[in-house]
């Protein structure tokens, strides 16, 4: 595949689903490897005895849910066969997302994935039909991206299903549309749920995507069916009804929406179970990286597409366009982050998609690649929509602010550094330098054991006062905690600094941890986690 191709190819799958499954397989079998070994990567902590603990729970699960879900296994092993892979190496890849959440709650270290995140429905103005646009958040970097593909599947008495996604994940379950006028869209939730009995989330959105045509046959196949953990279906009509749903286990909890033209909802990663407190669950900055993303996006909304004439060209350019902060200074994340790998808008019942193809993040260039004609004679072509308007520094700054995380991930010291000095001097001038300077102090901090060096990384904490969001600040304060009790400089952070109660309780067990343990006790099992601007400190529940 080439970047930016007018001719961007399109895997077809037509016949038998097994068949097709091995054929695809051996379409994938020399570009899989880089994105499945990405995603097992994700389960690492800083101590082996740990990993080798995750490593047996997540072998737990995975022999359950293939004993107890034949399609699964079907599926998989026929697409294992073809990549000439053991189907539980395969099927690892394809749980560890949905896992990563249920674990890191259980076991400390183990940091959480976020795959979501952001979805707007619209309506079309020029085709007079709804439309739905898909941001696609997950730290995979530089793999992801670079595998991205097309899938079009057409088997018997199935509706045909398009679907945005990479190779190595053989399913059409992230970004999808079907024949009958459904748009879907997987957004990741964090709770503890873990059902032996659920169908693997993948799976689950392929036998969606398959068996149902309107909202009511929706609705039925979510009561009808049980998740593993817990997931957001985030999908449109052509009627322009649009469902919500979360299945959670055995529970689900959805909410409707009725599309008018001039009207746009935007929804992310909350939970619909207004009942349950995200703040109870990892990671404890999500509620509130949930709240300043669909703060941005109304913002984004209310300006430019509010009350307009909408159309897929035009949506895709806004909600690819990161709101520029740097007039405003103030610290905020779009629901184009850095880690998204996809963005795309979807119109199943005019059979066209259009997305930003090349390297993550994927801001708004001002081309896009369009899929048109799909249900009938499905093609290909880069079209030009208007001028790109997001600075080259600002995405560049990002990406290797998310390469950070990536090299992080990967346990490639060295590189954090690089790509965090190039992002702090690419950010120049916008707000978001200051969360390139605070990851840059917090690997620092994980590294550094001299004292001249902490009083060092000590003073340039306190300079980024009023520069963060209001979770990070919670974190900056914690660790000039930190820094003023290993320096002996004296203690000027109190419990009553901190607004959250997560951080007042960090604060009480740090207290009662001794100096001459206290660097090796908040980072063995600390998880900077830069793709959610968030920290993990597990060392409490160890």
């Amino acid at each position: 595949m080439t970047r930016n191709s007018k001719n961007f190819p399109i895997t077809k799958l037509i016949g038998d689903p097994l068949e097709n499954f091995y054929q695809l397989g051996l379409k994938d079998k020399d570009r899989h490897k880089v994105v499945l070994d990405h995603i097992n990567n994700l389960i690492k902590t800083p101590w082996k005895a740990m990993d080798l603990v995750a490593g047996e729970v997540l072998k737990q699960v995975l022999n359950r849910t293939l004993a107890s879900s034949s399609e699964f296994q079907q599926n998989i092993g026929a697409y294992s066969e073809g990549l000439s892979r053991r189907s539980d190496e395969v099927a690892r890849g394809l749980l560890t997302p949905e896992l990563l959440s249920f674990m890191s709650r259980w076991i400390p270290g183990i940091p959480p994935g976020l795959l979501g995140c952001s979805s707007y429905f619209a309506w079309d103005h020029d085709k007079d039909n709804p439309i739905h646009a898909r941001v696609l958040d997950f730290p995979l970097l530089g793999s992801y991206d670079k595998e991205e593909r097309l899938l079009l599947t057409k088997f018997k008495g199935q509706p045909q299903i398009l679907s945005y996604g990479t190779h190595g994940m053989p399913y059409p379950g992230l970004t999808a549309m079907n024949s009958e006028g459904v748009s879907f869209a997987l957004h990741q939730k964090f709770t503890e749920q873990l059902n032996p009995k659920g169908i693997p989330v993948f799976e689950l959105a392929y036998q969606f995507m398959k068996e149902v045509g309107d909202k009511k046959s929706a609705i039925d196949f979510l009561k009808n069916h049980q998740s593993l953990t817990t997931w957001g279906f985030n999908i449109g009509f052509k009627t322009g009804e649009v469902l919500m749903a979360d299945i959670s286990g055995e529970d689900l909890f959805y909410r409707e929406f009725q599309l008018e033209p001039g009207k746009v909802l935007y929804v992310n990663n909350k939970l619909e179970n207004k009942k349950l407190n995200q703040t109870n669950y990892y990671p404890y900055g999500f509620d509130e990286f949930n709240c300043l993303r669909e703060e941005m996006a109304n913002e984004k909304i209310k300006k430019s597409l509010l009350g307009k004439a909408i159309n897929s060209k035009k949506l895709l350019a806004i909600v690819a366009t990161p709101n520029d902060t740097s007039k405003s200074k103030l610290l905020r994340p779009d629901p184009a982050t850095m880690s998204s790998l996809g963005i795309s808008t979807m119109n199943p019942t005019a059979g066209e998609l259009l997305f930003i193809d090349g390297p993550a993040p994927k801001f708004f260039e001002g081309t896009a690649i369009k899929v048109q004609n799909t249900w009938d004679n499905p093609s290909t072509e880069q079209i030009n929509i208007k001028k790109k308007t997001v600075p080259t520094k600002f995405k560049s700054g990002l990406r290797h602010l998310m390469k950070a995380q990536v090299a992080f991930d990967h346990s490639e010291k060295q590189d954090i550094y690089h790509h965090l000095q190039m992002s702090i001097e690419l950010l120049d001038g916008f707000p978001e330098q200051a969360l390139a300077k605070f990851y840059f102090l917090v690997f620092q901090y994980m590294e550094e054991k001299h004292d001249k060096i902490r009083s060092n990384i000590l003073d340039k904490f306190k300079s980024l006062d009023g520069l963060l969001t209001p979770y990070l600040e919670e974190n900056r304060k914690l660790f000039i905690y930190r820094l003023e009790r290993l320096t002996k400089v004296g203690v000027t952070i109190r419990e009553d600094d901190f607004r959250l109660e997560e951080f007042k309780t960090l604060f009480q067990e740090e207290e009662k941890i001794p100096n001459f343990l206290l660097f090796k006790a908040t980072t063995i099992l600390l998880n900077p986690r830069v793709d959610m601007w968030d920290i993990v400190h597990a060392h409490v529940k160890a």
